[in-house]
């Protein structure tokens, strides 16, 4: 016998991919703000519209400090994403 979701169940599933695609946009764009691509050829190849969620993490990226490093990389790329699935959950559960 299958059970059924209830609403507040669907809602934590629909939070959860959400926070995961926002963390998984926010790895790239760190990513390629490491990897010194030019912020005005992400926003055209992307197409990410202005005044979203998504472009000011993308711009919140390119704001943070390059690492020569690849250590120093990875890391500042797993702590941004960490930062900004941080935020959003935060601004989701209040």
């Amino acid at each position: 016998q299958k059970r059924s979701r209830s609403s507040g169940e669907n809602w934590e599933g629909v939070v959860q991919a959400t926070l995961t695609l926002y963390g998984e946009a926010a790895a790239t764009f760190m990513r390629s703000s490491q990897d010194g691509i030019p912020l005005s050829r992400l926003l055209k190849v992307s197409g990410i519209q202005r005044n979203t969620l998504t472009y000011k993490i993308l711009l919140t990226a390119y704001e943070q400090p390059r690492f020569s490093t690849e250590v120093y990389q990875r890391e500042a790329i797993a702590n941004f994403r960490n930062g900004v699935e941080l935020a959003c959950y935060t601004g989701w559960k209040n």
